[in-house]
């Protein structure tokens, strides 16, 4: 008895038991999934999960015991510390009340409910739970939004989707008044609300877009006040700056509808041309918006996202009128109309370009206010750019505030017309030139640094007119480089003498000087280390910054070229030539291409960087170009006449102004074998053309010339580099090509049928009948720039001067093998002499 009684007194005293109310759970999880995931924790007496009556339907709610007492205690400490989830939901714990007994829970019917967790017992603080005031509230879609409709209306719309029920509308607000705008409907599962809310939300009905959502997620999301009506937290709203003063609250509902649900739209007005004085007058024109408003999402992460896509995005008054029609149009038509806005969109307005931010409360605005008005007064004149739309935002933030007060009103809406047209007036302030020396140009920057953090860097060394970072303009990323511009000179010299002594500490320059480079000497990778006590001012995430003064456009366009010069000039074997003619995937130029011809090019361009990184006896030659795709009814003859059509031609588009014309250092690098070829013969000009040769079959000929057929590939060697670069840049890739090869077929057919013989002229005529598109390649030229071996064209050039010189087959077999396995049987290697 003695021992019955102290497991008795033991167990009153434990008054939380072993038992724990779980929540936040997923609807498709069972009891069976709730034993099987506490049992890997403790032994686990019994777990349910808590179904509706009637349906059956999962509540997300549950209970767990334990065998025993301890084992609870410890895994509700564990997951205090780590959490824990089930289908990547994190489910929240806490110790469940003890049941009453009959005669307390007879004296506590009158009352107000208890707390389910008694007093004075820990709990999980960082996962409270607050459960839903509505059962059914996992089955209940809300739609706010309506236009003007009838209950018979609105049932025909929800009719259609699956498992609908009842329908409340209007929806009573707390003070009484009916809300037409909003409906709530009553599902058979929650499955089936999830699905209607898919389908329905941003749906145009009768004129309107709708937001629909689950009013189980509003209840969650929402902060429960005394009142029964969910308010969203007011951290969800957001400020939209730069709006059409006409703009409507159907057109902001259009733009953020499709990233979540909307709580409430605020859109400030004004009327600039009658002022009420007397509370019976009523305004003869309607109000205008101030260009600002305020949209409070229900969501945090939905608010968040809709700032990210809606952020400098283009906007107009009557964007929802578009979108609307746009929806209920057929796609055909929509197709047909986009194409007549595409050429027509020059002469459209195109809007404008709105910013979109989190919305402060006016005590925070206030604080940043100060802040900002004590860096004015340091920096002497450093103002921010938007003053006066912060001016508009205080006035705004709190609407319920301003309201109280008319006299508030009018006041606000003075200031707010005299800064309008004071900031029309004001001419847009010039930024200082290069020469001034207050530009700093920044190298090493890392590529995830913002341009706040750049600015607090920088701002250290004295006041900031602007702090930018460079980015991409396809891509939109940084490229590493960016600008800062301090208010005064001094403060910019400081910074680059500190850079300065930095580089030299590390290189032993000082400024852009540098050591005579030694040309024996490898290149140096180290950079400044950051932990150093001299180089912490300039570092930013771990990265030593490198700054010198910002220079002109025209400058830097000379430093850029004398930067390139400077690396060609090193560059012995013109490695910089491998980029001539190669269409990447990203290009605009393989927008035209098929997969497979930018799959091909690609290869050959991966093929041939290889080559030359494994074999130091190779270079890329400056004037002998390789061709390859040519159509095998092409002979020497007219590869010559193509290299001179497409230097003459590409001089003519650069007169034309249709193509950019060769640059001054690309006409500069001239490279001709030997100087007795410059030699003018009287009354002859020197051939551009030094040689044209196609690559031709030794086992197969052809019947018309009696020659070798070709493999489709060949060489063209010009005696200037700048000739070969015009023929480079106008024949890859180049359509008309095809058909001045035809041209040229035909005209050389014509030619051949003049001196043959009957028989042969008969094979001529057939071959002019049949034309020659079953010649023809699948695509369009490939134009490289040969790679050569230096020992191939020593021999060459032994054989045409007579000197004899021992061969070595070894290098010229090795390149034969590899580039005919990469390019196949058809297309040997382009090196063969």
């Amino acid at each position: 008895m003695s021992t019955l009684g102290k497991r008795k007194n033991r167990e009153t005293s434990d008054s939380h038991g072993s038992t724990f109310f779980v929540s936040n759970l997923p609807y498709t999880a069972t009891s069976t999934d709730l034993k099987t995931l506490f049992s890997d924790i403790a032994p686990v007496r019994s777990a349910f999960v808590v179904l509706e009556h009637g349906t059956g339907a999962s509540k997300g709610v549950g209970y767990v015991s334990f065998a025993i007492s301890e084992d609870a205690k410890a895994a509700f400490d564990s997951i205090s510390a780590d959490g824990i989830t089930l289908d990547a939901r994190q489910l929240r714990i806490e110790w469940a009340a003890n049941r009453p007994s009959r005669a307390e829970r007879g004296n506590k019917a009158s009352a107000s409910p208890a707390s389910p967790i008694a007093e004075g017992i820990p709990r999980l603080k960082a996962h409270l739970h607050t459960p839903s005031r509505d059962p059914l509230a996992i089955r209940t879609v809300v739609i706010s939004g309506l236009p003007p409709v009838d209950s018979k209306g609105l049932w025909k719309k929800i009719r259609k989707y699956e498992g609908a029920g009842e329908v409340q509308w209007p929806v009573k607000r707390d003070d009484g008044v009916e809300d037409a705008s909003t409906a709530h409907v009553l599902f058979s599962s929650p499955a089936t609300a999830q699905d209607a809310v898919n389908k329905l939300h941003a749906h145009v009905f009768k004129g309107a877009l709708l937001s629909v959502t689950l009013k189980k997620r509003l209840d969650g999301t929402a902060k429960l006040s005394h009142t029964s009506t969910p308010i969203p937290s007011r951290a969800n709203r957001l400020i939209v700056r730069n709006l059409p003063f006409d703009i409507t609250e159907q057109d902001l509902r259009a733009i953020f509808l499709p990233h979540g649900s909307i709580y409430s739209i605020d859109i400030p007005r004004i009327d600039v041309d009658n002022h009420v004085e007397d509370e019976d007058e009523e305004p003869s024109t309607p109000l205008r918006g101030k260009g600002f408003a305020f949209v409070w999402m229900w969501n945090r992460k939905e608010a968040e996202t809709a700032m990210n896509a809606c952020n400098g995005m283009q906007v107009r008054a009557g964007f929802a009128t578009d979108l609307i029609k746009d929806k209920q149009k057929k796609k055909k038509t929509r197709r047909e109309e986009k194409k007549e806005a595409a050429t027509s969109k020059a002469l459209d307005d195109p809007g404008r370009t709105i910013a979109v931010d989190w919305a402060l409360s006016k005590s925070k605005w206030e604080e940043k206010g100060d802040v900002h008005e004590e860096k004015v007064s340091e920096s002497q004149g450093e103002q921010g750019s938007d003053e006066d739309t912060e001016n508009l935002r205080n006035i705004a933030e709190e609407p319920d505030e301003c309201d109280d007060g008319e006299g508030s009103i009018n006041h606000s809406d003075h200031e707010e017309a005299g800064e309008d047209v004071s900031d029309e007036e004001k001419a847009r302030p010039s930024l200082p030139q290069p020469e001034a020396g207050t530009t700093l140009f920044i190298r090493n920057l890392p590529f995830l640094a913002t341009e706040d953090e750049l600015r607090t860097l920088f701002r250290k060394f004295g006041p900031l007119r602007y702090a930018r970072i460079t980015t991409d303009v396809e891509t939109g990323r940084s490229r590493g480089t960016g600008f800062v511009c301090f208010w005064n000179r001094a403060d910019a010299d400081t910074v680059v003498e500190k850079s300065n002594s930095i580089r030299a500490d590390m290189t032993g320059a000082v400024g852009a000087t540098l050591p005579k480079k030694n040309p024996f000497a490898m290149a140096s990778i180290l950079t400044p280390d950051p932990s150093a006590a001299s180089a912490q001012s300039l570092v930013l995430h771990g990265r030593t910054l490198d700054v010198v003064h910002a220079v002109t456009r025209e400058e830097a366009g000379k430093l850029k070229e004398a930067g390139e010069k400077a690396r060609e000039k090193a560059d012995k074997r013109n490695m910089y030539l491998l980029r001539e003619g190669v269409i990447l995937p990203n290009s605009p130029a393989a927008e035209t291409l098929p997969s497979v011809e930018i799959q091909k090019r690609s290869d050959s361009y991966n093929a041939r960087r290889a080559l030359l990184g494994s074999n130091p006896s190779l270079y890329v030659s400056k004037t002998r170009l390789s061709i390859r795709q040519i159509p095998t009814s092409v002979t020497e003859r007219m590869l010559k006449r193509l290299a001179t059509h497409a230097i003459q031609t590409f001089d003519e588009e650069v007169v034309s102004g249709s193509r950019t014309g060769l640059s001054e250092e690309e006409m500069s690098r001239d490279e001709s074998a030997s100087d007795g070829d410059k030699t003018r013969i009287k009354g002859k000009a020197i051939p551009r053309v030094r040689q044209a040769k196609i690559v031709r079959q030794a086992d197969r000929v052809d019947a018309l010339t009696g020659r070798g057929r070709s493999k489709g590939y060949g060489f063209l060697e010009l005696r200037e580099h700048a000739d070969a670069l015009r023929v480079l840049r106008w024949a890859n890739n180049n359509s008309e090509v095809s058909s001045l090869f035809s041209e040229w077929w035909l005209a050389e057919l014509a030619e051949e049928k003049k001196d043959a013989d009957p028989a042969r002229a008969k094979r001529i005529t057939e071959m002019e009948n049949r034309g020659s598109s079953a010649k023809q390649p699948k695509g369009s030229l490939i134009v490289e720039f040969s790679i050569e071996n230096t020992q191939v064209v020593r021999r060459r050039a032994a054989r045409q001067t007579g000197v004899s010189i021992i061969p070595n087959s070894g290098a010229r077999s090795n390149l034969w093998t590899h580039l005919g396995r990469h390019w196949g049987e058809e297309e040997a290697t382009p090196f063969k002499g």
